[in-house]
């Protein structure tokens, strides 16, 4: 184990050191580290985690990925990365990164569930921002809708139970 975790840190330094030279000759603008710094570090990362047995840190290193990708599309001219987008796109990414971990790691479904609870939280977050929802109509949003939190928690809960009587009528 000690020899992986001696070469992600000799990758990571060489790239670094890439990237600051790189900046010396103005290849590069400041722009560059937030955004492939990000994607690159989420890149590492998620290599680091297949190397371990338990898939460790595979959240924290999709958070970085999706955000280097969002703020590499930002970059391209895209959209235009502001505050209030940011806010929800950073929520929608907590959530996004939730697939991985479910995908290559534990096949837990609660980690679906609150991936797609936090990414409609973001959802939400980003209609209030593009003013597609008026900000006045929020707390009448959640005083009609609060039984849909039920609902959905009430799915999760047939799901897990469905799931794990499959699984003990497989054993």
């Amino acid at each position: 184990m000690r020899r992986q975790s001696g070469s992600f840190i000799g990758i990571f330094l060489i790239l670094v050191g890439l990237a600051l030279i790189l900046r010396d000759y103005y290849y590069f603008d400041r722009y560059f580290f937030r955004s492939f710094g990000f994607f690159i570090i989420g890149v590492l990362g998620f290599l680091r985690s297949f190397s371990s047995t338990p898939r460790s840190g595979l959240y924290i290193s999709s958070i970085f990925l999706f955000i280097g990708l969002y703020y590499i599309l930002a970059d391209a001219g895209f959209y235009y990365a502001e505050r209030g987008l940011n806010t929800s796109a950073f929520t929608i990414i907590a959530g996004l990164a939730f697939y991985p971990l479910f995908l290559f790691g534990q096949r837990n479904w609660r980690h679906l569930l609150y991936g797609n609870l936090i990414i409609a939280v973001g959802v939400v977050f980003l209609l209030f921002h593009l003013r597609y929802i008026p900000y006045y109509t929020f707390e009448s949003i959640i005083l009609d809708f609060w039984p849909v939190v039920l609902i959905i928690i009430g799915v999760a809960y047939l799901v897990q139970g469905l799931f794990s009587s499959k699984s003990r009528a497989l054993q």
